[in-house]
């Protein structure tokens, strides 16, 4: 009975002291740790960025739906949404912003795209 209280006990304590390393972790980050903890929690409380958004008119006798294109030209500041929508003045820092070495942007829009399946009974 002892045994197993103690083993008890020690497997308590090095819970506690695991937890213990961690909130003490949390609690010592830096300003831009928690600056950037709190754009994640609260992103939908940012005020957007006021983008250009540029939408060529459809021909009249065209029915067709434009195709996404989902392109970025880092160059101009721009992503090519489909045939006839464009965002403009997306801000460089936005560009500068990476998930391992690319672009965040061009990541996501890459996640996107469609792509065409390898089986070809499929449409």
């Amino acid at each position: 009975m002892k045994r197993h209280l103690i083993a008890e006990l020690l497997s308590l304590a090095y819970s506690l002291d695991c937890n213990f390393n961690a909130i003490s972790l949390f609690d010592h980050r830096s300003k831009s740790d928690h600056l950037l903890m709190d754009l994640h929690i609260n992103y939908e409380t940012v005020k957007p960025y006021p983008l250009k958004r540029i939408d060529l008119p459809l021909a009249k006798n065209n029915n067709r739906t434009p195709k996404a294109k989902l392109k970025a030209d880092t160059a101009n500041g721009t992503i090519i949404l489909d045939d006839i929508t464009t965002l403009k003045d997306v801000p460089k820092i936005a560009w500068e912003y990476r998930l391992g070495n690319r672009c965040a942007l061009e990541w996501i829009l890459d996640q996107y795209k469609e792509k065409k399946p390898k089986d070809p009974t499929i449409a």
